[in-house]
């Protein structure tokens, strides 16, 4: 009897060993997964922020081609007078990722914290 009870004693001390191993096991498969999963959505948002800055840059390019041939095509001075000419140049150099982003109304917003709701200026 004293043999029986002692064999499952152990059995069940065996299975509560088993079960903890188990679940620990679980638990850093859980994390290992987590933590590759926030490194791919990571690499993601890298990814989507490359691609956004490539085109950013090439509709800079694009606008900056369109301003030339619009100055060179422009048989009349007025029709596009110089400060056109510099705000569309101003449109492409906010584009550009390498250039410093001067001034825009469109870069400003409103700040829902304040109970006057200013304007937020960017910089």
């Amino acid at each position: 009897m004293r043999i029986r009870k002692r064999i499952r004693e152990e059995q069940e001390r065996q299975r509560k060993i088993e079960e903890i191993e188990r679940k620990e096991r679980e638990q850093l498969i859980r994390e290992a997964k987590e933590n590759l999963q926030a490194k791919q959505e990571e690499e993601q948002r890298n990814v989507e922020c490359l691609f956004q800055k490539a085109t950013c840059w090439k509709q800079s390019q694009i606008l900056r081609e369109y301003i030339a041939a619009l100055t060179d095509a422009s048989h009349n001075p007025g029709e596009h007078n110089e400060g056109y000419l510099e705000w569309a140049m101003q449109q492409a150099d906010r584009l550009d990722p390498f250039c410093e982003s001067p001034y825009s109304i469109l870069d400003e917003s409103i700040d829902e914290t304040d109970e006057n709701f200013q304007i937020h200026k960017p910089r």
